[in-house]
């Protein structure tokens, strides 16, 4: 069972360090199931490593990824007070949980072939289902939210941030961003409610970069050291 900080016991600060520490944990975690596999493979013992990788224990190291960097991420949002992609193109501004349409289709089509509702109620939900979904930008909006999500970079200390709509990237502290960013959240993001689908993070070594993190709709490589998740919980916190 997931730990979460104590309630009022903690400042925000002090959450936040917390829910870093526990993070940076399951990542090193991660990181050591992931060279196990890929020494298991290099040994040719593939159905083991198939079966570590595809194993509860990976998908549950995941999810707490995710939801330790969620956790983290909200917090600095209060606590740095950052300003944020929805501060700057409000048109992307996420729904209130108040605003959102509560409808489970799974138990309204259960409901449909029992015979629980008829057509005509299933048709009044479906509505109010794609009534609550964001209407998609125009081209001419897209170019607007490009360029304030440029100048929103500029603003908080980034350098070198992508004009063109599209993949993103900026840099900041020695730390390079790729990512894959959409104007709406969606499921697929990587806090599981957020603008970034894709995200690759490196960080200068010598005259090069080495990657230190990849995120492609799921975990692929995460990050290990506490300064630099600090840098990607913060740039998640406002594009995200």
């Amino acid at each position: 069972m997931r730990k979460t900080p104590r309630d009022g016991a903690e400042s925000p600060q002090e959450q936040y360090d917390e829910l870093l520490k526990r993070g940076i944990a399951v990542q090193k975690e991660y990181e050591a199931v992931g060279q196990r596999i890929s020494q298991l493979y290099d040994e040719g013992k593939d159905d083991e490593a198939d079966k570590l990788a595809e194993g509860s224990d990976d998908e549950q190291l995941k999810d707490s990824m995710t939801h330790y960097l969620q956790q983290r991420v909200e917090l600095l949002r209060k606590i740095e007070k950052l300003k944020t992609i929805e501060d700057v193109f409000p048109r992307v501004k996420r729904e209130t949980k108040e605003e959102k349409v509560k409808v489970d289709a799974t138990e309204l089509i259960r409901m449909f072939n029992a015979g629980k509702i008829g057509k005509d109620e299933l048709r009044a939900a479906a509505h109010e289902m794609d009534a609550g979904a964001p209407e998609e930008l125009t081209d001419k909006e897209m170019k607007a939210f490009a360029k304030a999500r440029y100048e929103l970079a500029l603003a908080m200390g980034y350098k070198k941030p992508t004009k063109e709509e599209g993949w993103f990237g900026m840099e900041r502290n020695g730390v390079k961003f790729s990512m894959k960013h959409f104007a709406f959240t969606s499921d697929y993001g990587i806090t599981g409610d957020d603008r970034i689908s894709k995200m690759g993070v490196s960080v200068k070594k010598g005259k090069g970069y080495d990657t230190v993190l990849n995120y492609d709709r799921g975990w692929d490589v995460a990050c290990t050291d506490p300064e630099v998740q600090k840098e990607i919980d913060r740039a998640i916190a406002i594009f995200g």
